[in-house]
């Protein structure tokens, strides 16, 4: 497996563990954005945003 990716399965795995994690699901929309999956990020950053509407970063990451 290809390093990079390998830190998106730790996501994805994570993910099932701690799914209402608002800073989990912000920094793997970082993680995506840099590899420039933006519609993927987008979809992070959303989700964030649903579990706790008031964090700002997730914002920033969509705008």
């Amino acid at each position: 497996m290809d390093k990079p990716y390998a830190c998106l399965l730790v996501y994805e795995t994570s993910e099932k563990i701690f799914p209402n994690d608002r800073f989990l699901w912000n920094n793997r929309g970082v993680l995506l954005r840099s590899w420039e999956r933006y519609e993927d990020a987008i979809r992070c950053f959303k989700r964030a945003l649903e579990i706790d509407p008031t964090y700002v970063r997730p914002k920033e990451g969509i705008s």
